[in-house]
């Protein structure tokens, strides 16, 4: 084989792991609480990341008190049928007073790897906590 199609071939191989690796973002609306004691989860994504494919939930919070908050938010997911398939928990994350901070969480469902690796199974997820303590 002459050097251009092994070139062809290896860029279309790096290609193909590349789009794997970077995910697939899933637009749901996310439910349940969405805000307490003056925390907001302003936003709330599905995508499926890496080699892996492990689901997660990223997204934005915002705090609407005057003191710097460490934030815990807890979602669960649900498949068709309405069945727990996945639970995901964003510890500890710090928001400054009145300000924003991006977050990101791993779906872990009951599985033998412990991870959910498959975002299409979430047919609905929603917040089921939200936990704030000064910093």
């Amino acid at each position: 084989m002459s050097p251009a199609p092994v070139r062809r071939l290896l860029l279309g191989l790096a290609t193909a792991i590349l789009a794997a690796a970077c995910g697939d973002e899933r637009d749901l609306a996310v439910s349940g609480p969405t805000s307490s004691a003056g925390i907001v989860v302003e936003s709330a994504e599905l995508e499926t990341i890496g080699i892996e494919l492990v689901c997660e939930v990223h997204g934005r919070v915002r705090n609407e008190t005057t003191r710097n908050q460490r934030v815990t938010v807890a979602f669960r997911a649900f498949d068709r049928d309405g069945a727990v398939v996945g639970t995901a928990v964003v510890e500890r994350r710090f928001v400054p007073a009145g300000g924003r901070s991006s977050y990101e969480a791993d779906f872990h469902n009951f599985s033998d790897d412990g991870f959910l690796n498959d975002c299409d199974r979430i047919h609905r997820f929603e917040v089921t906590s939200i936990e704030a303590r000064p910093a």
